[in-house]
């Protein structure tokens, strides 16, 4: 490999595209390089075409505090390397394809990263109704996700009934799933989701649905897809509980329920 192509790669710091591997990889003879070529080949197009390893790499990236400027001129540098590996008269045929497409894929997820700095979460879901809508983001900076009624609801004056959504979902160990009401719904209607924020742990997985309670006197209508809630996702370490003799000091040692929060 050329010595100024090597040293490229070298100083590459944003991407976590698996080139440090690669780079050994491109040192074996080319003969040992061709023999393991159709399994390396095949074993990178798996892993980019995995939506769930592509998203952890995608949020580790996104981890390392990097602005979308910095992404930005990775990108460009990735693009420019591309160029100077194809113009490599050191490197093998095989060996320029394997690199090339790595760092293509590099190119890909440094531009996702500029596109949506947030971290992403995977869902799996399956569809049980017809009509079942999958939940949206109305603008990339918000927090929660609207869901959508899947029929038509008549909901009587104090009456609780559950909204269904048509999607059963697989939420990933370690995280929950929440419903929230829509400040819309809750300012302009009597309709209200009396357990928000509602929880779904990462076992269930039946369809999930919407408990909603019409606290007025007059019936409310929800029509097939209405947004009826958000959804958000969070991540939930579990409590690891230890006695000790005694706790650390605050000002607040007593007291708590029933605060006004109003000074005397």
């Amino acid at each position: 490999m050329n010595v100024n192509v090597k040293e490229k790669l070298k100083k590459l710091s944003v991407s976590d595209s698996g080139i440090d591997s690669i780079m050994e990889i491109m040192d074996l003879p080319d003969k040992q390089f061709d023999a393991m070529f159709p399994e390396l080949k095949k074993a990178i197009g798996e892993i980019y075409d995995d939506e769930v390893a592509v998203e952890k790499t995608l949020n580790d990236m996104r981890k390392l505090n990097v602005s979308r400027a910095q992404f930005a001129q990775e990108a460009e540098q990735l693009k420019t390397l591309i160029n100077d590996i194809e113009n490599d008269n050191a490197l093998s045929k095989n060996k320029k394809e394997l690199l090339t497409t790595v760092l293509y894929e590099a190119v890909k997820l440094t531009e996702m990263a500029i596109e949506n700095p947030r971290e992403r979460i995977v869902v799996k879901y399956v569809k049980v109704n017809e009509n079942a809508k999958i939940p949206t983001y109305a603008h990339d900076s918000d927090a929660g996700a609207d869901i959508y009624a899947t029929e038509d609801v008549e909901i009587k004056p104090h009456e609780t009934v559950i909204i269904k959504t048509g999607l059963k979902v697989e939420i990933p160990e370690g995280y929950m799933i929440n419903f929230v009401p829509r400040s819309g719904m809750s300012y302009k209607t009597p309709l209200r989701i009396p357990n928000s924020p509602s929880i779904i742990d990462s076992h269930f997985r039946g369809e999930m649905g919407v408990i909603m309670e019409n606290t007025g006197n007059l019936t409310q209508k929800i029509s097939a897809g209405d947004r009826i809630a958000q959804m958000l996702i969070m991540p939930v370490p579990m409590i690891h509980f230890k006695e000790v003799e005694e706790l650390s000091e605050t000002d607040r040692a007593e007291g708590g329920f029933g605060s006004t929060g109003v000074k005397s």
